[in-house]
């Protein structure tokens, strides 16, 4: 399972402070998707920005340094790793990225798309997942002007299709049955997916080396699509944030589900392709889970809103044809 962006913004640790009585308690902010996260066999969330010292100073837009404590959330939460490279990444520089790598370690937490040291950064991240090898990869296409130490090009991943092709192969080499990639990019706030979205996506299929890829960075939904065999969720939008509450598409996004299932040539392919809309409430910062807070018919019109628009885009590249789900409301899915 994966979802979107978690983006933490001052509101988020005010609110996370006074949870927790003065002590950041960030765990409630993610409660409401537990039960979808926690049963998974992998859990992949995206930590968008990068861990601030325990103390501070804490930073939100546009230069990020965030609570340690989201740490603590995400791994009560079930996931079992994230992504950690993003545009926000050298916000705090290479400092941010150890503090961050070192945080996620702690808390037995994987991480994809970033390294603390040369030799880390060519070790891929492989979960042993039921006896099954899965290594997951992540990149992103920018990192907002800022630029790469030059005595640590490994740090930070840069997304290419040849290279991601190239880390993908050697994923292999190691023993990974599945690869999952996860790709930041993208058009902000554009619900389509852009051109060169599209034309890595079309490469990676091409090259059979990936099996899915996890899109993010855009901060609203876009659409699902499979291609060559190979799927892709373009942009799953923000998980829990501070953006934006007068443009209604920061606040909706959604939890995929994809299942692997053996083959008879021993392979693993996808069987099963699920999407469940998420809404991320404000004041107090809550994730909803649509599919199971609504009703089979009514409900809130916001969430109502909100969970048609999100269906919409995800299947508005016809995902649906090649079996993609997305379960009604007040259903058991």
């Amino acid at each position: 399972m994966a979802n979107g962006d978690v983006l933490i913004h001052n509101t988020q640790w005010l609110e996370a402070a006074q949870t927790g009585g003065g002590e950041m308690d960030f765990r409630p902010q993610l409660a409401g998707i537990r039960k979808r996260i926690a049963p998974a066999d992998l859990a992949i969330c995206h930590l968008e920005t990068t861990l601030a010292p325990p103390a501070g100073p804490f930073g939100g837009y546009p230069v990020f340094a965030t609570p340690p404590e989201i740490v603590d959330a995400i791994e009560a939460t079930g996931y079992d790793g994230c992504s950690t490279v993003s545009n926000h990444t050298l916000d705090q520089g290479f400092a941010g990225v150890e503090r961050t790598i070192d945080g996620m370690t702690a808390a037995e937490l994987g991480h994809a798309g970033t390294a603390r040291t040369r030799a880390e950064s060519r070790k891929p991240m492989i979960y042993d997942v039921h006896g099954v090898k899965v290594a997951h990869l992540a990149y992103t296409s920018d990192f907002n002007g800022y630029s790469v130490p030059p005595d640590k090009p490994w740090c930070c991943n840069t997304l290419s299709a040849a290279k991601v092709i190239a880390d993908a192969e050697s994923a292999r080499v190691s023993g990974a049955r599945v690869v999952i990639v996860s790709m930041h990019a993208g058009d902000e706030n554009v619900a389509r997916p852009s051109a060169r979205q599209r034309r890595i996506a079309q490469r990676l299929a091409a090259s059979g080396t990936v099996d899915l890829v996890i899109g993010n960075h855009v901060h609203v939904v876009q659409p699902v699509e499979k291609i060559h065999g190979m799927w892709i969720a373009y942009g799953h939008g923000n998980l829990i944030s501070g953006q934006y509450e007068s443009w209604p598409r920061n606040r909706e996004g959604v939890t995929t589900s994809f299942t692997f299932s053996r083959q008879g040539d021993g392979t693993y392919v996808i069987t099963d392709a699920v999407g469940y809309p998420t809404f991320n409430a404000a004041h107090p910062t809550r994730v909803v889970d649509l599919v199971s807070a609504l009703p089979r018919t009514g409900g809130d019109p916001r969430l109502l809103e909100a969970y048609r628009t999100t269906k919409r885009t995800l299947l508005s590249l016809g995902a649906d044809r090649d079996g993609f789900v997305v379960p009604e409301p007040g259903g058991r899915g």
